[in-house]
């Protein structure tokens, strides 16, 4: 089994609310709450993880009692993770608020502790000590904000050097990232993302940019329950997908579907067929109070009436 290391540089302990109806200015009491390690990397492994295609393990920065209590929680689902344990601040908690009457989604979230420069050099270390024991490289969302801004350019530098296919799930200075690509890094971002980085509203456009200016192995992108777009080949796919019901929670469906595009890549380099798979697990996830849980049954079922169709 191919196995995949995961930058997850901004963990989360994550709390899901569930309301009856949130009310803006009055007091809200949730009916159920559910907690669990989350975050973009921690998403990605586990769903890697309940895919059963490849193996993952996971880079983070962990601190305080917040990141004890993610740790935990970790061990406790068997996911193996590398942790850097700074000094100060806590481990960030993101709440989610689920307004079930108005079928709403609001995400609080707490600022990331800050590094230091030693944090950071400890945390490049352990990635390329780590790189050549795996065959792909993830890279999973923001880094905290003080960060330099090549850091995740290093990261790729060193898993392209030793011949890893790359997944950029992040648009924190992508564009040296995607430049070194050479044929080897596989973008996965949403729509909103997507014309961020380029300065372009049209999603097809914007596709054709990147094929222009960039050797990228794929970009795949999604746009919630709307239609996603597939860059392959310098061929452009769009894909329709079935409308879902009783959505339970979204959050983690982007992080479900990069870590389901790359393992089926891994294995066949088709990313036409990966990301329609990786589209199915993405909507499975939505059926879910936990992020990137899902049923893979349906997700394969629900992945055959998605279409496809060459623009």
């Amino acid at each position: 089994m191919k196995k995949i290391l995961v930058c997850g540089a901004n963990p989360a302990w994550q709390k899901v609310l569930v309301f009856p109806e949130l009310k803006n200015g009055k007091v809200n009491r949730a009916q159920k709450v559910l907690s669990f390690a989350s975050g973009k990397g921690i998403n990605f492994v586990r769903a890697v993880k309940n895919y059963k295609k490849a193996g993952a393990e996971l880079v983070q920065f962990t601190a305080g009692v917040n990141g004890d209590r993610l740790k935990n929680g970790l061990d406790t689902e068997n996911i193996i993770h590398h942790d850097i344990q700074l000094a100060d601040g806590e481990t960030r908690i993101c709440s989610t608020c689920i307004d079930c009457k108005n079928k709403l989604m609001t995400e609080l979230i707490e600022p990331s502790p800050e590094l230091t420069a030693a944090d950071i050099e400890k945390f490049k270390n352990k990635v390329f000590a780590e790189t050549g024991n795996f065959d792909a490289f993830a890279i999973c969302g923001t880094m905290p904000a003080n960060a330099p801004n090549d850091i995740y350019l290093d990261l790729t530098l060193k898993a392209l050097a030793e011949n890893k296919y790359v997944l950029a799930d992040m648009i924190f200075n992508l564009a040296p990232v995607l430049e070194a690509s050479d044929g080897k890094v596989l973008l996965k971002i949403n729509a909103d993302e997507l014309a961020e980085f380029t300065k372009i509203d049209s999603v097809t456009d914007a596709l054709r940019m990147i094929d222009k200016k960039y050797d990228t192995a794929c970009a795949a992108i999604t746009d919630g329950p709307g239609k996603a777009y597939l860059l392959f080949k310098h061929r452009i796919f769009e894909y329709e997908l079935v409308e879902l019901d009783n959505v339970v929670n979204a959050i983690g469906c982007g992080d479900t579907a990069s870590a389901v595009l790359l393992s089926e890549f891994m294995e066949k380099a088709d990313a036409l067929e990966a990301f329609r798979m990786a589209l199915g697990c993405a909507s499975a996830n939505c059926l879910s109070l936990k992020c990137a849980e899902y049923d893979i049954d349906f997700a394969r079922k629900y992945a055959e009436k998605i279409t496809v169709r060459e623009l």
